[in-house]
């Protein structure tokens, strides 16, 4: 079987912060799983356009933006995907929420691990926004996920979380594995 691809949204695009730091914390975590394919997807590097096409998603037409098209083509390729989300204003980012609005299809029985960040509660109101998000893109977000609390003094001087974080991220990865995994025989079994 060939590896699973996985994509790391990036989902915050200022400048200063936080989601660099937690993808440096991950991916040394993601070595563990040699049967998936991981990239990060940058939505600050992408620099997606305002979601103003005059086709709904859902209609398939290409977007006019050659970011939107590569945008489109990376998360269609994808086989599940892991969120990495600040929480601003008790939501998600608005330029994620812009990211996700150029889609449909390409999110559809996919499953989508969730990690947040935020203050005193770690961005699970964000991270609420993504599961409400993708239950209605029929997609499938996985049960374990990850809050990081105070997340600007959660990282000790070498870059790292509290141990117990990286028990669940493992648990995490693990799930989005079998996920993916079942997932793609569905979609597969769909297409026949």
């Amino acid at each position: 079987m060939d590896k699973l691809k996985i994509k790391i949204i990036l989902g915050s695009v200022r400048e200063g912060r936080n989601g660099e730091k937690v993808w440096n914390w991950l991916k040394p975590q993601l070595s563990q799983f040699d049967s998936l394919d991981f990239e990060l997807v940058d939505l600050k590097e992408l620099n997606l356009p305002m979601f103003d096409e005059a086709a709904v998603p859902m209609a398939d037409v290409p977007p006019k933006s050659p970011a939107a098209q590569l945008w489109k083509q990376k998360m269609g390729e994808s086989d599940g995907f892991i969120i990495i989300t600040p929480e601003y204003n008790h939501a998600i980012p608005g330029a994620l929420k812009n990211a996700f609005d150029f889609l449909a299809k390409e999110w559809k029985n996919k499953p989508v691990a969730i990690i947040s960040y935020g203050a005193s509660a770690g961005g699970v109101r964000a991270a609420e926004d993504v599961r409400k998000i993708f239950f209605y893109m029929q997609s499938f977000v996985i049960p374990t996920e990850i809050n990081i609390p105070y997340v600007w003094e959660a990282f000790d001087a070498n870059g790292n979380l509290p141990e117990k974080l990286s028990v669940i991220s493992q648990k995490q990865l693990a799930e989005l594995q079998k996920y993916a995994e079942h997932y793609k025989k569905l979609r597969e079994g769909l297409e026949k």
